[in-house]
């Protein structure tokens, strides 16, 4: 079996969808090559939940100035996994 990384993507806002009681939902940082079962799949095989729902969000790349110089910021696709109510996972 192929592994995929899946890491968490930790801000205010992912706290805040990690911590309702109902429909807790985890936000992660996924490979752009992934499609939904994939993810889903990855996220079972890591933490031995089963995911409810999917959404994935394409992050595009920015442009940014830093010392003057223009640069670029990369893009990324994350993932918010929603999990049955009453379970929880530990990122530690």
């Amino acid at each position: 079996m192929t592994t995929f990384t899946i890491n968490p993507h930790v801000t205010e806002r992912t706290t805040t969808l990690a911590n309702r009681g109902t429909k807790p939902a985890y936000t992660f940082v996924v490979e752009s090559d992934l499609n939904k079962p994939a993810i889903k799949k990855a996220f079972f095989a890591r933490y031995q939940v089963k995911a409810t729902r999917v959404a994935v969000i394409t992050v595009s790349p920015r442009r940014i100035v830093y010392r003057g110089r223009p640069g670029r910021r990369p893009g990324f696709k994350k993932a918010i996994i929603s999990v049955p109510a009453g379970q929880k996972i530990d990122f530690v």
